[in-house]
């Protein structure tokens, strides 16, 4: 019953703003006629009834037409101001108005969700899946010529239409990329928050789940960012590098001289001005192991570089710059 509700209000959208097709019309004029359930609907406002066909226009089509003054009159007599007895089809409930004025007032606020559910579920998308593990590198080559060089404990999904009309990719971690160039087909990384859009270039994009920052890195070529949480919309040029904290809606923007952000794909790590819970989580990933950061306002900011240092140089170099000490309990790393 919910996902038939679910599609009812779908079909009271669409026919508000004289989407409908001509069969969603008939469907909805069955609900119409011939429902009785309307029990959950009943506790719902009815401030919106009065507006539900003032914004109706008709379209051309002359069975379509017809049907949407058929179920605009339909609504018509189910109004406070008519009886629902007086209807011609049969006698209605008679909350049934309350019903539509629910459905209505959901419709609007549920406008986005169900078009992206409807949307989502019309179309049967398969993606590949490009995986590493932590510890792992990996570069793939994609149908359209661009490489990627994907960094440990990150995944790539390529739809199976990629690069037919469009090069729209998803990724999770961190991922540098040289992509050729095409004007006519933008390529376009989606991260959970975060759209990146460019025609030809090479940058590098970190985007891990659990870290509360986001950063993009540009070598060569334009690079168009978007992140959704704080409304900003921004270019990068090479030789610049954008930091976005999700945590403190805080963004940064800077221009270096030599990109040391590229550097772990010689299994350099880099920080720079890093709080120290998230260089905690690089090394994690680098070195496939656990490590627990056990102390109070653990605020510490970390800027250094290690060549392929083992990672027990990694954790003292950590230790010595900010004070704390580590210890090894099995096989987990323990920094207090």
């Amino acid at each position: 019953m919910e996902t038939q509700n679910t599609y009812i209000i779908y079909l009271l959208h669409k026919y508000i703003n004289s989407q409908c097709t001509e069969q969603e019309l008939k469907q909805l004029l069955e609900w119409l006629k011939y429902t009785d359930d309307y029990a959950c609907f009943d506790k719902v406002g009815k401030a919106l009834w009065a507006d539900i066909n003032q914004t109706t226009a008709y379209p051309n089509n002359n069975r379509v037409q017809e049907l949407q003054v058929e179920v605009s009159n339909l609504l018509k007599q189910i109004t406070p101001q008519n009886s629902p007895q007086i209807i011609k089809y049969q006698p209605l409930h008679k909350s049934l108005w309350f019903t539509i004025a629910a459905v209505t007032i959901m419709a609007i606020c549920m406008t986005f969700s169900i078009i992206y559910f409807y949307n989502t579920n019309s179309t049967n998308i398969s993606y590949t899946e490009i995986i590493t593990h932590k510890g792992e590198q990996k570069v793939y080559h994609l149908s359209d010529g661009s490489k990627v060089t994907l960094n440990s404990d990150s995944k790539l999904l390529i739809p199976d239409d990629f690069n037919e009309k469009n090069r729209n990719i998803l990724m999770k971690g961190e991922g540098f990329f040289e992509v050729t160039k095409n004007p006519k087909k933008p390529f376009v990384i989606k991260t959970n928050d975060t759209q990146v859009k460019v025609l030809g270039t090479s940058f590098n994009v970190k985007a891990y789940e659990e870290d509360d920052l986001l950063s993009i890195t540009v070598s060569t070529g334009k690079v168009l960012v978007k992140v959704a949480s704080q409304d900003l919309q921004l270019s990068l040029t090479p030789n610049q590098h954008l930091t976005v904290d999700n945590k403190r809606r805080t963004i940064n923007k800077e221009t270096f001289i030599e990109n040391d952000y590229i550097k772990w794909m010689n299994g350099i790590l880099y920080f720079h001005k890093t709080p120290i819970k998230e260089v905690i989580k690089t090394i994690e990933r680098t070195y496939n192991t656990k490590i627990i950061l056990n102390c109070k306002n653990c605020n510490q900011i970390i800027t250094g570089t290690h060549d392929n240092k083992s990672l027990k140089a990694v954790i003292d170099a950590v230790c010595f710059t900010t004070g704390l000490r580590s210890q090894q309990k099995g096989d987990k790393i323990i920094i207090y």
